[in-house]
This record gives structure tokens, C-alpha cells and sequence, in this order.
């Protein structure tokens, strides 16, 4: 597992032992980048069942200014600080479940442009990320939701949809902050 791009593109990244981790294989975090490519410099970024961060440190590498990740499993917070430390990487890391980060991060009126959330497949629906995520008004006003889910998930969000990518049996959601997005129809793109 390598970094695909930017200043850090080709250092190895370190992955949990296990099956309860499953890092964002490199196709499909290239082709994230690839979409996001205008949005991630200068970005503030959000890492949602972060694993060993390969999404936020994606993002850090590619030019984002900041990156708060948050991981409640103790083992892959370890390898997730162990690959910030290796790559010289300083950024917040929270060891906590999803939901009551986002009500910590809300308290303190926090904002970020992009907001990555890659959870496990079948505990949680990508309509439970967003309606969660829309709540917390965590995304800043231009900002994009993008969440990670099975190919075959049902996706009635309560965001405005952007574009919907899939790879195999991963599907990638793009979702707008609000409903001021009345020029962003919803794009499906088929997967490669």
C-alpha cells in the first residue's frame, strides 16, 4: 500500500493486521483524487473511520492544509500514527467512535472542505453517514462528502448527490454540503 500522488507519491504505507481494517485499495483512491483534484489544496480535511489514514494522508500529500482523523479501533490508530510519524505528517487523531467525533468536532465548531468516510461495509449505509454528517454541519458550505460503500448499497441520501463512481464491488459517493447545489446533477459514472 502506497501513496498515489503528490509529494509523498510511492512511500509505503503501513496497513493493520486483520480483517477488521480494509484500506482503500490504490485504484480507487487515485481515482478519488483523480475527481477531487481542484478541491484537496488547501483543503481541511476529514478522515471517518480513518484505518491506517490512507485517505488523509492521500489528501495531505496531494496539498491538503489539514487533516483530523478519527479511528476507534485501538490497533489501527497505532498503525495510523505510526504512518503519520514515518512520514513526518502532524495532524489530529482521535480514537473514538465516528458519531461522537463528529459531535466533539461540531462543539468546536469545526469545518472541513472534504469529509472521506469509508466505514464498514455492513454496519453502516451510506443514508446514515450523510443524514450524521448533514447534522453536524461539519461540511463547510463549498464543501464534499465523499463516502465508500458497497457496490450494490442503496444510496437515497439526504445530501445532494454529485457523481457516483463504482469499481468492482466498491461504490464511491460524492455528496454537496446542502441543497444550493441546484446546478450539480447527479453523475453515474460506470466503473472501469
Amino acid at each position: 500500500m502506497r501513496v498515489t500522488g503528490g509529494i509523498l507519491k510511492g512511500r509505503q504505507l503501513t496497513a493493520p493486521a486483520g480483517q477488521h481494517v480494509r484500506p482503500t485499495i490504490d485504484k480507487v483512491r487515485e481515482a478519488v483524487f483523480n475527481i477531487l483534484a481542484h478541491e484537496v489544496p488547501g483543503a481541511a480535511v476529514l478522515d471517518l473511520f480513518a484505518g491506517a489514514g490512507t485517505l488523509g494522508i492521500e489528501a495531505l500529500s496531494r496539498g491538503a492544509e489539514s487533516a483530523v482523523f478519527v479511528e476507534n479501533a485501538s490497533a489501527a490508530t497505532r498503525v495510523l500514527q505510526k504512518n503519520l510519524d514515518q512520514l513526518h505528517l502532524e495532524a489530529l487523531t482521535l480514537q473514538m467512535d465516528w458519531s461522537a467525533a463528529l459531535k466533539r468536532l461540531a462543539q468546536n465548531r469545526q469545518r472541513f472542505d472534504l469529509i472521506f468516510a469509508d466505514p464498514p461495509y455492513q454496519k453502516f449505509t451510506p443514508a446514515q453517514i450523510a443524514d450524521a454528517v448533514a447534522e453536524s454541519r461539519l461540511l463547510a458550505p463549498n464543501g464534499i462528502l465523499i463516502i465508500e460503500t458497497d457496490a450494490k448499497a442503496d444510496a437515497d441520501l439526504s445530501l445532494p448527490v454529485l457523481k457516483r463512481r463504482s469499481f468492482g464491488q466498491t461504490q464511491l459517493i460524492f455528496c454537496s454540503a446542502g441543497a444550493d447545489c441546484a446546478d450539480c446533477a447527479e453523475e453515474v459514472e460506470p466503473g472501469e
